[in-house]
């Protein structure tokens, strides 16, 4: 089992009309948690990632099942769902890393719809729930 711990910046690049164009993955480096006051309890700083990777990857979803309904996509279509859904692949390999669950090794370089669907279930499983009803992250062209 490859695990990796990761800290990642996401910069997102958006349109005039405030949709999400460009999703940049950069690793930066890790800082301490830090300190909690006396007597309350804070989320963890795993916790507190993977509350904003759960929430990136939910916007992720539904940019890609917005893309499902376009009947005849454009070249520029296309570039833009490969780039969602390749930060959408990204994102599921860091929040699955954080929560310790197995990544196949292949699946860190170029994800297949099982692999994904796999992760998908596996933090279904860890209690994160990507998906919709009747909503898949597949492309049929």
């Amino acid at each position: 089992m490859v695990r990796a711990s990761w800290s990642h910046l996401f910069a997102h690049i958006s349109d005039q009309n405030g949709e999400v164009v460009v999703t940049t993955v950069v690793p930066v480096s890790t800082l301490p948690p830090p300190s909690e006051p006396e007597g309350q309890a804070t989320p963890t700083e795993a916790e507190e990632r993977v509350g904003r990777l759960t929430d990136l990857l939910r916007d992720l979803r539904r940019r890609l099942e917005g893309y499902q309904g376009i009947v005849d996509p454009t070249p520029d279509d296309l570039a833009t769902w490969d780039t969602v859904l390749y930060t959408y692949d990204d994102a599921l390999v860091a929040i699955a890393d954080l929560l310790d669950l197995e990544v196949p090794p292949e699946a860190r370089d170029e994800m297949n719809v099982e692999q994904r669907s796999e992760l998908e279930a596996a933090l279904a499983g860890a209690g994160i729930d990507l998906t919709a009803p009747g909503t898949t992250t597949t492309r049929s062209d």
